[in-house]
């Protein structure tokens, strides 16, 4: 039987609750970081960017028969940019086009709204994906967390333009 895939822009709180499981299970437990390191790396919901603005958070997620297998989250302000902050798919659904659903999601938001970029800061092992995804590596300064290089993880810099 063909699976049922739907890409979901505006997730119930109860998907929100099931991408945030998923960007933990995906991104952070196998750094051995704790369940609530979504909330301490936040920086949506009305808080304040880096640029002193307040944000807002774009959430969306892709479902497989009922199952969130992948998400993404970014936020954004009132400047021509667009943050993308976590996006995860399960390991066994990578490759076959869930992440590059949530990217055109976002692509297609942004550009509605009349934004010129997205931007996000990737972690290496990443790079390949957003590549292929039509973003280019950018300048700036990129953060060095520790917990992150001591898995071999660092960070690059990318933009996409809209």
């Amino acid at each position: 039987m063909t699976p049922h895939i739907t890409l979901i822009t505006t997730p119930t709180q109860e998907e929100s609750e099931h991408l945030d499981s998923l960007l933990w299970e995906v991104l952070w437990k196998p750094l051995g970081l704790p369940r609530t390191f979504r909330e301490f790396a936040r920086t949506g919901g009305g808080e304040i960017m880096e640029s002193g603005e307040i944000c807002h958070e774009y959430e969306c997620v892709v479902m497989k028969d009922g199952v969130v297998t992948g998400g993404l989250v970014a936020i954004f302000g009132s400047s021509s940019k667009f943050e993308i902050r976590h996006i995860a798919v399960l390991p066994e659904e990578q490759d076959k086009g869930c992440g590059t659903m949530l990217i055109e999601a976002l692509v297609a938001y942004a550009s509605g709204k009349g934004f010129q970029a997205i931007h996000t800061i990737a972690r290496n092992t990443s790079v390949p994906f957003f590549l292929k995804a039509g973003f280019a590596c950018g300048k700036g300064n990129v953060p060095d967390h520790p917990i992150f290089l001591q898995h071999g993880i660092s960070f690059v810099m990318m933009e996409r333009r809209l």
